[in-house]
């Protein structure tokens, strides 16, 4: 479904429709949606597990320790 809604109250009840159907979870600004959150799927696992490493080399940095533990 395309968002072609122009007033807040039109956004507001588009947002709605999206997360009643479960397609995503919209984040606006007064400007529009700046992303949308989705559930992730199977397939996205390895893409979501590369970026987590990626975001924590900037911490393991800060910390001077690179040992990533697996918590599960």
């Amino acid at each position: 479904m395309e968002d072609n809604t122009n007033s807040i109250s039109e956004r507001a009840e588009f947002d709605k429709k999206m997360v009643e159907k479960n397609e995503y979870m919209p984040v606006r600004s007064k400007r529009g949606v700046l992303m949308s959150i989705q559930k992730a799927e199977k397939k996205d696992l390895q893409e979501i597990l590369d970026l987590q490493y990626i975001a924590y080399q900037s911490e393991a940095k800060l910390l001077g320790n690179d040992d990533i533990h697996l918590t599960i």
